[in-house]
């Protein structure tokens, strides 16, 4: 029987399975091979002849306006801004004849060069082989070893298309990695191998099946002859194991019970039988249990389980859970009931939840986070008093209860040890520990984990406590610096400690106390290091040393300070992080760490009291700082910290738009809390009124080198005098923007502020102005006039601003000559960069190049396009975002421009704080010198990309 198996089906199979992977490996996969690689060569070649067209399309624009080298130039230009490819890094190249590089984008170092002897890695010369080529046949395919799209490190082969351009001599070519036809051959070759392993798999299944058939039948025959035999004995020996009571029925008659049962029951361990009582009693128990909470329709099911009590011979009450199940035996079914004892179980379950209430009441009053968590795979919180809430950042109990406690935590080797320490029954003490809190912050907490056994020693829970570790160490060591907020956040704990070390004074152990007070006061530093004769560091002499151990000096003789200082020191290396160093004060209750560097460098020193004030460089610091300033100078001296804080935030990666919207938020914030106080001062509006910011900070785009640009509009409906309303709004606007000008963002030099009557207006009139700017348009003003769409609502009714938002849209609509114009307005602006450079070039000072001008075109740009679709958005990436989804600009559109803005603003706020790092006023203007190579590659690069778009509106609206 098997021999037949395998020849009539094992081995047919198999051979099929053969010859189909035959067929894809030799047929199917060279055949995919060649003609991928026919389609590569004919894309490449179509690709070229597109370049191809633009050199023959400027040559035939060639005339006296137009000089050849003027073409020549534009050609190379437009070639080389030319991409492809999925991931828009394929690119064109041109040579001449010679042979020699006319442009290469991503190698411009060899444009211009000769490259009759450049060789690629495998020894060929296929710069002068593509002039052979195009000699003699016009154009044509070369292989050869290039870079990979702009990675020079990494050479790969390449399959280029070159073609003679000859009224240049010119040759214009392009070109595919061979290495990307190998990957979608090698993806072809696995999706093969897949689909054969599973038809092989598909196979074995079958073969399987079949088998299992020849098989089944026979051991069907031996099972039913054994069945009878053992189900009874299996039944019984599971009885005899089983820890709960069991009881078999068969017909309603017990056919066998356990001795754990009897024992339950109160008939002793000895057999019923061996007594001279009934089993029978025993299943009237079980029963009784049972129909005392179960339904009389639930007793009809075939499987029930209960909690229950039975009451026992003697007549006491158990506790118990019955589980009736049924099996089936030679036709019979009968019936096994399980009794578990669950009245240990339930006396413990009571002394937790006694347990539990207790817990509630002295978390209720500790002034420490406390909790409860499980002690499951992963543990979760059950339990938690208003102070544990509160430091894990929460507002509630219920937005923390069944939380996992391992999310909690930032650092995955924390994770670990919290975890292992559950896993072990073990304790943990004042562990420190960063917990990541609602608001995407971080916050630094001892941890301790206490194990909770019941009485019969098994775990049953966790019990934790937090503490806030800068109060603890403060409060340890004696530091008591109180601010709001005193944690010390993610920013500072992940920097360098190097940049925020002091270097203290350094004496020698025979040093009179006096003498190193002086020191400390001189260096204005908190501590004294001490060494040997030698420099080996011995010893600190802080403070705190001072004031408790130098109390009642001896006249007689000097006190030295090897007296009173403190030893060993506790010491870390200059190479760790801030958090490290505030580890190592929590473990060591130290308010200082020394800092010890390479050899021949001095010693330095960070404290907790220096990270502290060094909060203060942080947006959520200055924010609560403008809340809390009572005093218009107190409000100036806290703006004056905003340059550090973009500074702080450029360094650590933050985005020029991050740092725009923060000066955006805080200058809204002074103008909101200006507005509430001019209110005050002067009595309530006598109209609904709307206060409005225009331009750059309508926009959320702020630098530190903005002015202000505002409005006021109020509702001149039904109005009886409407002088006397807008004298009021004229006096509140000047009294917010006087008060702006002074906290230091400078009055509008346009005079575009809510303090000129032009810009303090009821909504008909600014309804009927807009109307005329629209409708009547000025072209030398409407550049100017155009910031006024980046309005947005800062205080007030914003229902007035939805309504000047509605009729801007109504009036825009169908507007073709405001947008002629604006777009005639945009084309006449021409940043001149190129005469900048040229002066460097040859070694002569310019003038700077004002970033401020490309800037203004991009979002200029931005809006017009916005304007024209009725995008609402403000923000220039906003603007972009939304044009794109609606197909009013490319993707390649939005991702040059958003990419250019950020890139300007990011160059645009460096100089800035570098200016005002020098003490000089923030300026848009940029020294050239200053720029690399590649910042100026990219600036021209976005001044050609906006000079393209400037001829693309000139195209589309014919101006000329």
């Amino acid at each position: 029987m098997q021999t037949r198996f395998i020849y009539r089906i094992l081995l047919p199979s198999l051979f099929a399975v053969f010859l189909f992977l035959a067929s894809m490996f030799v047929y199917v996969i060279p055949d995919y091979r060649e003609s991928l690689m026919d389609k590569k060569r004919e894309t490449i070649r179509e690709l070229t002849n597109t370049a191809w067209s633009v050199l023959n399309k400027l040559n035939g624009m060639v005339s006296d306006s137009l000089q050849i080298a003027e073409a020549q130039h534009e050609a190379s230009l437009i070639i080389s801004e030319m991409r492809y490819g999925s991931e828009m890094k394929d690119y064109f190249w041109i040579t001449d004849t010679m042979p020699r590089m006319v442009m290469h984008p991503y190698r411009p170092q060899l444009n211009g060069m000769d490259l009759s002897e450049y060789e690629d890695m495998a020894g060929k010369k296929f710069f002068v082989e593509i002039v052979h080529l195009v000699d003699s046949t016009g154009d044509g395919f070369i292989n050869y070893k290039w870079q990979w799209k702009d990675d020079s490190l990494m050479v790969v082969p390449k399959l280029s298309y070159v073609k003679a351009y000859e009224p240049w001599g010119w040759i214009v070519g392009t070109g595919i990695y061979v290495e990307d036809v190998k990957r979608e051959i090698a993806q072809v070759t696995r999706q093969v191998v897949y689909s054969s392993i599973v038809i092989t798999l598909l196979i074995a299944a079958l073969i399987a099946y079949l088998a299992r058939r020849n098989y089944t039948a026979e051991l069907l025959r031996i099972r039913a002859q054994n069945q009878l035999k053992e189900t009874l004995e299996k039944y019984k020996m599971l009885v005899e194991a089983s820890p709960d009571g069991v009881l078999m029925t068969m017909e309603n008659k017990v056919v066998y019970y356990n001795t754990w049962l009897t024992d339950m029951l109160g008939f002793g361990k000895e057999s019923l039988d061996d007594s001279g009582q009934n089993p029978e009693q025993l299943l009237a128990l079980v029963q009784m249990g049972l129909e005392e909470s179960v339904s009389e329709s639930g007793m009809k099911q075939l499987e029930v389980i209960a909690e229950t009590s039975i009451r026992r011979k003697d007549g006491m009450l158990k506790e118990v859970i019955i589980h009736r199940s049924v099996f089936e035996t030679s036709g019979k079914q009968g019936f096994i009931y399980t009794v578990k004892d669950v009245s240990k179980h339930m006396a413990t379950q009571r002394e937790l939840d006694v347990s539990l209430e207790k817990f509630r009441s002295i978390a209720g009053w500790m002034n420490l986070g406390v909790f409860r968590c499980t002690v499951e795979r992963i543990p979760r919180i059950i339990e938690m008093n208003t102070t544990g809430v509160e430091l894990l950042g929460f507002s509630s109990i219920d937005q923390i209860r069944e939380i996992e406690l391992l999310k909690l935590f930032h650092d995955i080797e924390e994770k670990r040890k919290v975890l292992k320490a559950i896993a072990a029954d073990q304790q943990l003490q004042d562990m420190l520990v960063r917990v990541k809190i609602p608001d995407g912050g971080q916050r630094s907490l001892l941890l301790s984990l206490f194990p909770v056994m019941d009485h019969l020693g098994k775990l049953q829970f966790f019990d934790g406590i937090l503490v806030d570790a800068y109060e603890h160490l403060s409060r340890r060591t004696g530091y008591d610096h109180a601010f709001s907020g005193n944690q010390l956040t993610p920013t500072l704990l992940l920097k360098p400690l190097l940049e925020f070390v002091s270097y203290p004074p350094v004496c020698v152990l025979d040093t009179p106390v006096e003498t190193a007070c002086r020191l400390m006061v001189m260096k204005q530093s908190d501590l004294v290091v001490v060494t040997d004769s030698k420099g080996s560091l011995l010893g600190v002499v802080t403070h705190g040393d001072i004031s408790r151990r130098y109390v009642y000096p001896d006249k007689k003789r000097p006190v030295v300070i090897s007296e009173i200082m403190s030893s060993p020191i506790v010491s870390i290396s200059d190479q760790e992080m801030v958090v490290d160093a505030f580890s190592l004060m929590v473990s060591k209750q130290v308010s200082y760490v020394v800092v010890i560097s390479g050899e021949g460098k001095p010693p330095a020193y960070v404290s907790l009291a220096g990270l502290t004030e060094l909060r203060a460089d942080t947006p959520e610091f200055l924010m609560n700082n403008i809340q809390q300033a009572v005093s218009l100078p107190e409000l100036a001296e806290v703006v004056k910290k905003l340059p550090r804080i973009i500074s702080q935030m450029l360094d650590s990666g933050a985005g020029a738009l991050t740092s725009g919207k923060l000066i955006s938020r805080i200058t809204d914030q002074l103008t909101v809390r200006f507005i509430e106080e001019a209110i005050v001062e002067m009595g309530p509006p006598p109209a609904p009124f709307a206060f409005l910011v225009l331009g750059s900070e309508g926009r959320r785009e702020q630098t530190l080198a903005t002015d202000q640009d505002n409005a006021i509009i109020f509702d001149d409906n039904n109005l009886d005098n409407v002088n006397a309303v807008r004298k009021y709004f004229l006096a509140l606007g000047k009294s917010v923007c006087s008060k702006l000008d002074q906290a230091g963002f400078p009055y509008c030099k346009g005079g575009v502020m809510a303090m000129n009557k032009d810009w303090c207006l009821g909504l008909d009139e600014i309804k009927e102005r807009v109307s005329g700017w629209i409708g009547n348009p000025n072209p030398s003003e409407l550049l100017q006039v155009s910031i006024f769409f980046d309005f947005r609502f800062v205080h007030g009714e914003n229902i007035l601003a939805e309504q000047l938002q509605q009729h801007c849209h109504a009036a825009l609509r169908n507007k073709e000559v405001f947008f002629y114009n604006l777009a005639s307005s945009l084309i006449s602006l021409r940043p001149n960069l190129k005469a900048n450079l040229k002066q460097e070039d040859e070694g002569k000072q310019s003038e700077g190049w004002d970033i401020k001008l490309p800037l203004m075109m991009i979002t200029a740009v931005v809006r017009f396009w916005s304007l024209k679709y009725g995008i609402t958005e403000r923000g220039t990436p906003e603007r972009l975002l939304a044009l794109r989804s609606v197909d009013a600009i490319s993707d390649s559109f939005y991702e040059e421009f958003l990419a250019a803005f950020r890139f300007l603003n990011h160059l645009r706020l460096l100089n800035q704080t570098k200016n005002l790092s020098m003490f000089q006023p923030a300026s848009n203007v940029l020294n050239l010198a200053s720029l690399t190579e590649m910042d100026r590659l990219m600036i021209k690069r976005i001044l050609s990309a906006i000079q393209a778009h400037q001829s693309r509106l000139a195209t589309e609206f014919r101006i000329s």
